[in-house]
């Protein structure tokens, strides 16, 4: 299904082409804009989590404001020439991806129906943009261990409920958040 972005979807990919140019002019991250990064990567963090919580729809602008301001903040930080960067940051969005979907049609051909939507496939691209492929490995790692601890709380409160599906970019978002910003703070 295609559908078209709504008007805060291009503002926020607007915005994150106007950060990570400023950014690029300004010759670096400095610390005011690595606080600027940070705030807008938190709020599309936080637009995808509520989103797919709610509606289990990730919407692409957030997907793609995170996959610019990934792909900008890396070249605005590289050292080597931007072609090389540039291939990086397509092998990172494509391994990231390309797993998430191997996994999603795998579970469609054994099971018959979807247990992952291309939403969740396009958050693992962007992810890997940002994060780089180890990053994102440890931010699927933190999700799948939340998620776990959530059906399995869910599961002693409510015994009587079933709980068929999760909404996992909602916990996804928030752990490559985190994962970034332990990253870019040199944490990790």
């Amino acid at each position: 299904m295609v559908r078209s972005l709504n008007a805060v979807e291009l503002l926020a990919i607007m915005a994150a082409g106007l950060l990570g140019s400023l950014m690029l002019v300004d010759g670096g991250i400095s610390d005011s804009w690595f606080s600027v990064a940070v705030m807008f990567v938190t709020a599309m963090a936080i637009w995808i989590a509520v989103r797919d919580f709610r509606d289990f729809i990730i919407p692409d602008g957030p997907l793609i404001a995170l996959a610019m301001t990934g792909a900008l903040m890396r070249l605005a930080g590289t050292p080597d020439p931007w072609p090389i960067e540039l291939a990086f940051l397509l092998l990172d969005a494509v391994a990231c991806g390309g797993v998430f979907l191997v996994i999603r049609e795998v579970f469609f051909h054994l099971r018959g129906h979807d247990g992952m939507g291309f939403g969740d496939v396009k958050l693992a691209a962007a992810s890997g943009i940002l994060l780089g492929y180890e990053g994102f490995a440890w931010s699927v790692f933190s999700a799948s261990a939340l998620g776990l601890i959530f059906a399995i709380g869910l599961t002693t409160i409510r015994p009587d409920q079933r709980m068929d599906r999760l909404p996992f970019g909602a916990l996804l978002a928030p752990a490559c958040w985190s994962i970034w910003v332990l990253k870019m703070s040199g944490v990790i």
